[in-house]
């Protein structure tokens, strides 16, 4: 009897790694695929409009976790064809994404410039989506920087577009 606790103890503890492997290996199988057709889009849209800077932006916060280099130059190729095609709403988003890829790299100064020209722009457009994007990253730079104070003063603001946009998603984030 206790060697087929054993069994199916030793039997468990497989089955166990092998789910916790897979979990870890699939998300990053698609993750490739979708940094691959990605680039697919940039290598057959040549064209400096929203598409591009769009498939840029999206490429951009696919590298933030693994590689910051590519991140931050796919970030400003996005900001450079934005500011270029006059576009403000495009330029909020990579200026934001920008801004988050300043924060994983620990750029606290440069993120928060970006966020903060990101939030001028969504504030005269009024594009609430990049308010609410500008406030959050805002708010996570002075809390990487340990102002409370401010973090707050942020989260606060975004927390009060959230809730007046009726937005669950962003109200519990």
């Amino acid at each position: 009897m206790k060697t087929q606790k054993n069994i199916y103890r030793k039997s468990g503890i497989k089955i166990s790694l092998i789910i916790v492997v897979l979990a870890f290996v699939f998300p990053v199988f698609s993750q490739k695929k979708e940094i691959d057709s990605t680039f697919g889009i940039l290598r057959n849209h040549l064209k400096e409009d929203s598409v591009r800077v769009n498939a840029l932006i999206h490429l951009s916060s696919l590298y933030q976790g693994t590689n910051l280099k590519n991140a931050e130059y796919l970030g400003k190729e996005a900001l450079y064809i934005s500011e270029k095609l006059n576009d403000p709403l495009l330029t909020a988003m990579a200026q934001i994404q920008l801004g988050s890829v300043y924060t994983w790299a620990y750029k606290t100064t440069d993120a928060l410039a970006v966020y903060l020209k990101a939030l001028a722009i969504a504030k005269q457009i009024n594009a609430e989506d990049q308010l609410q994007d500008a406030y959050d990253g805002i708010a996570y730079v002075y809390e990487l920087e340990n102002d409370w104070g401010q973090s707050l003063n942020y989260s606060l603001q975004s927390l009060e577009l959230a809730e007046k946009r009726n937005n669950q998603q962003r109200r519990s984030f």
